[in-house]
């Protein structure tokens, strides 16, 4: 939480707002670093709870569908916790099991969640649930029922798509591992892995030089423009390297 306060304010006073409590807790800059928080949090409970985990982990499960239905249109991190938070157990329940055949049973069936998720694409319907709402109920002739039509594609949308998406991105990165000459660009994605956290909390600041009057932002895209929202947090990262407590303060451990 150190370098979510920290670097929140920093966001802030470089966009000329005063609005810290906004940007903390309402409608946070970086609200992946929050919803991180709040998820590592209600795991380090579950697992010092032993016996209760399960009933913790689906209570938390439960609070967080319900504060998103009261307050979705007015609370950006409560709305991002109730759509990652099941994704996020689920990945620490997959690659935290000590039951290997599970695992293999996932590995040998990505194909299949690579193979619907194109398919669940077609019937995405993002943020026109009105539409989607409209023509169901004059399909079947019906003008009730436009609450569960709403909440069954809000599901659809962010559960069920997602967990392709999922299946479908792993399966891809698995192929690709698999071929000899990607070999080496493999390990250099996995060496920038290592620092996202610096990578998500810098890339942003470009911008503000980008679009200031330091470069001329005509002059700066593509691959310019990535190579520079790379460059900078890596050199940082490098720097810091020889001041390990600043590290920590400013990016954790």
């Amino acid at each position: 939480m150190i370098p979510y306060v920290i670097w929140s304010i920093v966001y802030c006073l470089l966009d000329g707002r005063i609005d810290f409590f906004n940007a903390l807790f309402i409608e946070p800059i970086l609200w992946y670093l929050i919803n991180l928080f709040i998820c590592d949090s209600v795991l380090f409970i579950s697992v010092h709870a032993k016996k209760m985990k399960y009933l913790i982990l689906a209570g938390a499960c439960i609070l967080f569908l319900a504060l998103y239905g009261l307050f979705r249109e007015n609370n950006l991190v409560i709305k991002n916790i109730a759509m990652f938070f099941p994704f996020y157990l689920a990945g620490h329940i997959i690659f935290r099991s000590k039951d290997k055949a599970w695992m293999s049973f996932l590995k040998k069936h990505l194909w299949l969640g690579a193979l619907l998720y194109p398919v669940s694409m077609v019937f995405f319907t993002y943020r026109q649930y009105d539409l989607v709402i409209s023509k169901v109920q004059s399909a079947l002739g019906i003008s009730s029922f436009g609450g569960l039509i709403h909440i069954a594609a809000l599901f659809y949308n962010h559960v069920v798509v997602a967990a392709f998406g999922i299946m479908f991105a792993w399966f891809i990165a698995d192929v690709l591992s698999r071929l000899d000459f990607l070999k080496k660009p493999v390990k250099i994605a996995a060496y920038i892995g290592q620092y996202t956290m610096f990578i998500y909390i810098l890339e942003g600041m470009t911008s503000f030089f980008i679009n200031g009057n330091f470069m001329n932002n005509m002059l700066i895209s593509g691959l310019g423009l990535l190579f520079i929202r790379l460059a900078f947090p890596l050199l940082a990262a490098y720097l810091l390297s020889y001041i390990p407590k600043v590290r920590d303060i400013l990016f954790g451990q």
